[in-house]
């Protein structure tokens, strides 16, 4: 094999072996973060009263609210219940201690008028304060309600993006691999020139 086919050689495998590392650092480096939100009915985890998941890209580091279209699951287990714009609130203060992360989960829903009886059911908007450990929003866990107010559980998961390799590694893989079809074909001639010239 000549010299010239052998650092052809080595300059294609440092450069895939440079791809596929490039591939797997980018897609591990790139990650979102689940809030998925449960409120449960009484003492025990079996009835849900209302929940949302919700996908970020990055952890919740300041306030934000979330309008119900950009929230990926929402259920309000009450008649006629929606769900309206939810709040992270990472400044605590304006809900009476600024020790804990707030998710103020707004709703409608539908309720039956004490005046004119349950045939004339309207809909009314409302929101409950859950009240988590400071710095619940910025870390992986799983974190339960702290008030005995309300029965709610917060899940902040961290979950990689997909596998799918970026353009710019799509590149370096596809110039790889036209520079390997290059070398073998050369090599493949470079073989049939020998046949010829030792016949």
């Amino acid at each position: 094999m000549s010299v010239l086919v052998r650092a052809a050689r080595r300059t294609l495998l440092s450069i895939m072996a440079g791809g596929v590392a490039a591939m797997a650092l980018g897609s591990a480096a790139q990650a979102g973060v689940v809030y998925t939100f449960e409120w449960f009915a009484g003492d025990s985890e079996e009835a849900l009263y209302a929940g949302s998941t919700y996908a970020s890209a990055d952890f919740i580091t300041m306030d934000r609210e979330v309008a119900p279209e950009a929230l990926d699951a929402c259920t309000v287990n009450f008649p006629g219940g929606s769900c309206r714009t939810q709040t992270f609130a990472v400044d605590s203060t304006p809900y009476g201690d600024p020790d804990y992360d707030v998710l103020v989960f707004a709703y409608n829903a539908n309720v039956a008028s004490r005046v004119a009886g349950p045939a004339a059911a309207h809909t009314t908007g409302s929101s409950r304060v859950h009240a988590f450990a400071d710095g619940a929003f910025g870390a992986e866990g799983v974190y339960w309600e702290l008030s005995d107010t309300y029965n709610s559980r917060l899940t902040v998961s961290v979950v990689p993006d997909s596998a799918a390799p970026e353009p710019s590694t799509w590149a370096l893989m596809i110039g790889g691999l036209g520079l390997t079809g290059t070398v073998l074909r050369r090599r493949r001639g470079l073989g049939a020139d020998a046949q010829v010239s030792l016949t």
